[in-house]
Order: C-alpha cells, then sequence, then structure tokens
C-alpha cells in the first residue's frame, strides 16, 4: 500500500502522518515526499480552479513514480470532509468541492478522510473512515463498490437542479442530471484471475452496476463468509444484486482443505461439507438473494465428471431471482452481457439498450424545447478533459487488460460527466472507451471471433446520435457519420494489430458504408442521372461486399431473373426448354459474350408481340454488365479472404 497526504494545514497533515507509521505504509516519492497542504489563502486565487490543476497534476506525478501497482494500492488520506457538500459543482471551490473533483477525477485511488461530518450512510462512512484501513479487507475502487463516486454524483445532480432553478428557468428547460448506478445495483465478479475478474466487473459497471473485484480469499470471507453472516440479521442477504463467479476459485492466500468448486453446502447424497455455500453462508440458498447469479467456467470436469451439472441444477432450483451456467471464453463485453442472458431479461430489455433499472447511457433525448441549450457545466468539463487526458496516457502505457480496462474507465467517466453537452470532447471520450475496451477483449486469447462486435456497433451508433443531437440541425448528420467512422475506424486499427481478422472486415464493411453514406449527393446542382447512377452502383456493390451470403444469393437472383425475362420475351409457341434459355443466360453472364446475331440466338425474341431483334442485344449487354460487375466483386471477396489467411 502507498498512501499520500491531503491537508488543509501542517498539524492535520501530521496527524495523519502520525497514522502512516502506525500502518507502516510508504508514501509515494512526489516532490520532497512531504505531504500536499492546501491552505484557505491558495483557494482565493482564480476561482480555485488552479488549485485543482496543481493538486490533480502533483497527484498525478505522484502515481506515476511508484512501480507497477495494483487499483487501490493507492491511498488517499485527507484531513476532513463533510460528505453531504460533496458536490462536484459549486460556486467558488472550497474544500469539500476540491475533494469532490478529485474523487471523480482519481477513480482508481481509495479515499479515506479522517474527520467524516455531514449525514450520509452509515456503510460510506465505515468504508472510508480511517478505522477501515485496519479493520477492513481491501477493495478495488475502480468500479466504486462503496458507492462514494455516486454519492459525489447524486449531490452533484442535486446543486445542478438548485442551481438550474435559481437560473430563472425552471419550468422551461430541464437541468442536465449525471447517470447513477443505484444504491442497490450492486455487483460482485469472484475470479482468482485478476484479468477475468476485472473484465466481469467492468462490463456490470458499463451496465449500469457499481461492482467489486473478488480475487482473494480473505475479501471474499469478508463479504461472504460467516463473521459477516452472523452480524447481519437473519433476513438480510450479502446485499449484491448481481453475482458473476469463477467455478474453480483457486485464491492464492486460500486453505488447501478448503474447497468451493461446488455451489451447495452438501455434496450431492452426502452429509459432507465441503460446498461453497458451507464456506461463505451468505452464499447458501437461503441467504442469496442476488437477482441474477452467473456461474462462469471454462468447464473443467476433472474426477467429478458431474460437479457442472450439479451446480447448473443447484442455480436453476436458487429460491431468489434466477441463476444460470456459462462457459468461457465468452468473448467481449457485449458478448459477455448477452451470453449471460443479462440483455435479454426482463429488467435489462425493458430500456432496448440492456442497461440496470435506472442507469440512463446514452443520455435520453429530449425534446428542443425542453432541454438546457447550455454546455455541460464548466467544473465538469474540466474534470472530463483531464479524465480524457488520463486516459490517453493509461493506454499508451497499456500492457494488460487491466491496464486497458482502467484507461476505458477514465474515458468512460469522462463521457458521463459530460452527458454529451460537451459533443466533441464526448465524442473523443467514447472513442477512447471503445478503443480500449476493444483493445482489452484482444488480450484474452482463444476469445477470438466471440466479440460481440454488431453489438457493439449498435452502441456506438446509439451514443452518437445521443451525442450529436447537440449539435446544429446542418451539421448533425454530418457529424453523426464523421463520429461513427472515427470510432469504427479505431476498432480497425485495434482488431487488425491483434491479428483479429473477421473483426477488422467488419469494420471495413461498416466503413465503407459510412463513406458511402458521407458522399450521398446534396444540392439540386449535383442531382444528375451520371452522378446518382455512380453513386448507387458503388452504394450497391459496397453493400454486396457486406455478406459473402448476400452476395451469392444476389448472383444466383440475377441469373434467375435474367432466364425469366429471356423466356418471358420470347413467342409463346416457340419457348425455348429451361435448360436452354439457362445455358444461354449464364453464357452471357459468366462468359461476357453477348449475343452477336440474335436471329441465331433466339430467333423468336419479341417485345409486345412485334419481332424486335436489337431487343435480345440489350437483354445480352444487361447479363455481360451485371456478370463482369458481380463476377469481379466476387473474385475480390474471395481474394481478399484468402489472402490474409
Amino acid at each position: 500500500m502507498r498512501y499520500l497526504i491531503l491537508a488543509q494545514s501542517e498539524c492535520t497533515a501530521s496527524a495523519l502522518g502520525a497514522w502512516l507509521e502506525l500502518l507502516g505504509g510508504e508514501p509515494p516519492k512526489e516532490g520532497n515526499g512531504n505531504p500536499i497542504v492546501i491552505d484557505s489563502t491558495q483557494r482565493g486565487r482564480d476561482g480555485g480552479l488552479d488549485v485543482y490543476h496543481s493538486v490533480a497534476e502533483r497527484m498525478e506525478r505522484a502515481f506515476n513514480h511508484l512501480p507497477i501497482v495494483q487499483h487501490g494500492d493507492i491511498v488517499v488520506l485527507v484531513d476532513s470532509v463533510k460528505l453531504s457538500d460533496l458536490s462536484a459543482v459549486s460556486e467558488g471551490m472550497g474544500w469539500d468541492h476540491l475533494v469532490a473533483l478529485l474523487i471523480l477525477t482519481f477513480p482508481e485511488v481509495k479515499w479515506v478522510f479522517g474527520i467524516i461530518m455531514g449525514d450520509s450512510p452509515v456503510l460510506l462512512r465505515e468504508d472510508h473512515s480511517l478505522a477501515s484501513l485496519i479493520t477492513k479487507t481491501r477493495r478495488d475502487p475502480i468500479f466504486d463498490p462503496t458507492g462514494l463516486r455516486e454519492w459525489v454524483r447524486a449531490r452533484t445532480n442535486e446543486k445542478l437542479v438548485d442551481l438550474h432553478n435559481k437560473s430563472g428557468e425552471a419550468g422551461q428547460t430541464v437541468a442536465l442530471q449525471l447517470p447513477i448506478r443505484r444504491e442497490a445495483n450492486l455487483a460482485a465478479a469472484l475470479d482468482d484471475e485478476v484479468d477475468y475478474a476485472t473484465i466481469h466487473a467492468y462490463t456490470a459497471y458499463r451496465y449500469g452496476y457499481r461492482a467489486d473485484i473478488l480475487t482473494t480469499w480473505a475479501l471474499m470471507k469478508e463479504r461472504f463468509g460467516s463473521d459477516r453472516a452472523k452480524r447481519l440479521p437473519p433476513s438480510e442477504s450479502h446485499g449484491y444484486r448481481l453475482l458473476l463467479e469463477d467455478m474453480r476459485l483457486t485464491f492464492a492466500d486460500k486453505p488447501g482443505y478448503t474447497h468451493l468448486s461446488k455451489l451447495p453446502a452438501y455434496a450431492q447424497g452426502t452429509s459432507a461439507r465441503q460446498g461453497r455455500a458451507h464456506h461463505c453462508p451468505l452464499l447458501s440458498d437461503d441467504r442469496d438473494k442476488s437477482e441474477w447469479r452467473i456461474l462462469i467456467t471454462s468447464g473443467q470436469i476433472g474426477y467429478d465428471d458431474t460437479l457442472v451439472d450439479e451446480n447448473e441444477t443447484y442455480l436453476l432450483r436458487k429460491r431468489t431471482g434466477s441463476g444460470a451456467v456459462c462457459y468461457k471464453p465468452l468473448g467481449g463485453l457485449c458478448d459477455i452481457w448477452t451470453k449471460t442472458g443479462l440483455r435479454g431479461d426482463g429488467e435489462h430489455a425493458q430500456n432496448n439498450r440492456g442497461n440496470a433499472l435506472g442507469f440512463l447511457w446514452p443520455p435520453e433525448e429530449i425534446m428542443d424545447d425542453l432541454h438546457d441549450g447550455h454546455g455541460s457545466p464548466g467544473k465538469l468539463g474540466m474534470v472530463a478533459r483531464v479524465l480524457v487526458e488520463r486516459a490517453g496516457l493509461a493506454g499508451r502505457e497499456a500492457s494488460s487488460a487491466r491496464d486497458w480496462i482502467k484507461a476505458a474507465l477514465l474515458a468512460s467517466e469522462a463521457a458521463e460527466l459530460l452527458g454529451g453537452k460537451t459533443p466533441t470532447l464526448t465524442l473523443a471520450a467514447l472513442a477512447l472507451k471503445h478503443e480500449f475496451e476493444v483493445r482489452a477483449e484482444c488480450t484474452f486469447i482463444g476469445a477470438g471471433f466471440h466479440f460481440g462486435l454488431d453489438q457493439r456497433l449498435k452502441e456506438i451508433k446509439a451514443e452518437v446520435e445521443s451525442v450529436c443531437r447537440w449539435f446544429h440541425e446542418e451539421k448533425r448528420i454530418q457529424a453523426k457519420l464523421d463520429a461513427e467512422t472515427t470510432i469504427i475506424n479505431r476498432l480497425k486499427l485495434a482488431f487488425s494489430e491483434a491479428g483479429q481478422l473477421e473483426e477488422e472486415e467488419r469494420c471495413l464493411i461498416k466503413l465503407r458504408w459510412l463513406n458511402r453514406l458521407m458522399a450521398t449527393p446534396k444540392g439540386w446542382r449535383h442531382l444528375t442521372v451520371v452522378h446518382w447512377v455512380g453513386w448507387l452502383v458503388l452504394a450497391y456493390g459496397e453493400w454486396l461486399l457486406g455478406s459473402f451470403a448476400r452476395l451469392i444469393t444476389l448472383t444466383i437472383a440475377w441469373v434467375v431473373g435474367l432466364g425469366w425475362a429471356a423466356r418471358a420475351l420470347t413467342k409463346q409457341d416457340a419457348v425455348p426448354s429451361i435448360h436452354e434459355t439457362g445455358s444461354q443466360t449464364i453464357g452471357w453472364f459468366f462468359g461476357g459474350n453477348a449475343a452477336s446475331d440474335p436471329q441465331v440466338a433466339f430467333e423468336k425474341i419479341q417485345i409486345f408481340g412485334d419481332p424486335l431483334s436489337i431487343s435480345i442485344h440489350v437483354l445480352s449487354w444487361v447479363a455481360v454488365a451485371a456478370g463482369v460487375f458481380h463476377v469481379g466483386i466476387l473474385v475480390s471477396y474471395l481474394y481478399s479472404l484468402i489472402s490474409r489467411k
């Protein structure tokens, strides 16, 4: 653990320093190693903005001097705070306001307060008191399991409404509200493999849950063990609505005699107490009140070939909520949410986005005559810019799935703080978010071809549309297409670098279509037959390239259609056989030879009953042109598949 002191005076900084000696912690080497002390005179310059930037820079510099550490290894000790005043928007730069801004800026940091004032939930006070450093097992703060960041967001929303009402626009416009992950929406990801636990927890966070990452036996015991079970009333559960659990939990700190692979307390058909529910009573069927319990496993059986079936039966008979078994690798974030069944669940499916109840992202569309036309509040925009910068830096230094997920989380937090009302910066944050998520997904070897890319493309479209509605209507469509193109191009590069060729090709197909839409003729001066024909031909060709099945189906349809046309032009008393018509049509289409003598080719061809020798020429020319076009695309498609394998 590394510690950094943030205090309002040298006296309180010294008092917190005494705690460091007690804990045996090592302070980050920032400058000369002294605490960061902010006195009252400093908070008066430039509205206090320079103080925020100075402290944020010093904290970032202090963390950069550290060796590679896990999230939550860095603890910031704050001398005092009034939790009820932790709002990210405020007139001026008071101490509590400054702390709130820093909490949102550094989500990977554990915040501990020496003196906690004001009304606040008991659990929030306990999890962030000085005593928690001694009495509680460390929890990774990056996905806000204790709810501190959500508390700041809720206080910020209250302040936004208050400031909005004071502006005199109440009743005419709607104030910006930050997306909230409700207190009840808490998830836990249990896995001894840190990268898997992190990506599962991030997936839950992404769709509206605060999430705990449980990768140690000590933390699992603290959250689900008998000590906590005894402290809670018999009717209370562990507090998690969603559980994402690995079956083979081989924690490094777990005793060898503790077996967790079987979910029930008792083995089937025996009285041996050896299951997960025995060691963690809050996971027993009578105490577990989670709405969804998903067992994620690679399917390893070992000596017990009935293990998975027993666990699945146990989950299907879950007394409260529902349970299921999923098999690794689940692939990407969108794929995880789909294959676990959570996206299609009644609660998540009602908003058509898979989000947890109460979590609104992307921002809901608001009528033009109701929404507040101003940009994001300046303080939130300031924090978002710092988060985007931190995300970019973290992405450049990333080397593992956890690193990429941290970078994606920083970018995602920036986008949520802006709510789309500063559209350019929001789009930049979204581009980083999706790129870093894809790069995290690509680090999981064996998860290829399972990234849920189609769902991701739908989400990108929805997010971009939500953000671009803040542009002027004359620029809205073009901005949307350009933003989608930029984000998907980043994904294509990420897939290319990871050697994910199928996903790269899917991105290329989408990019071609977006570029075609941006090249759509506009204005009357462009509406010429030649211009539109050229655009339609290219658009049709790019549409064919989108799917091999589509290309084959349309090619066959052309041949059949041309054959039908040839028969339709022939006199009723001299209609050639189907195989003769087919052979002639295929010869035109694939052979590229137009009819040179209509009297030889189809002597009886006519239009409206009158013999017209030119009709067969026209039909054959159309067939040859269509054949060259389709065969060319088919050859190009096959070559692209073969050449990159």
